[in-house]
């Protein structure tokens, strides 16, 4: 067994592990609430109560918070990553 394949072994077991960790973690909505809730902001607290829609992408899930006009996307994964990237300044 040369180094090279054994570099490969560990990149691959590497990989493997992050990925089983990733669906194992995925968020729920529930979890999304509560994470939200935590936070201790106003915004975040009143969004928490909203309607929320989820697409579970077994690695990672999308959030669609609801609001009366519009809509806020976020994604969550590992179980306490959420990224809620805003919309792009003309």
């Amino acid at each position: 067994m040369t180094k090279r394949s054994a570099n490969m072994g560990g990149l691959f077991l590497l990989t493997f592990v992050a990925v089983v960790g990733l669906y194992a973690t995925n968020p729920t909505t529930q979890h999304f609430r509560e994470v939200m809730r935590s936070q201790k902001r106003l915004m975040t607290d009143v969004a928490s109560y909203l309607p929320i829609s989820r697409e579970d992408y077994k690695l990672f899930s999308r959030f669609e918070v609801k609001y009366g006009l519009g809509s806020k996307t976020c994604y969550g994964a590992a179980g306490y990553i959420f990224v809620c990237p805003s919309a792009k300044k003309a």
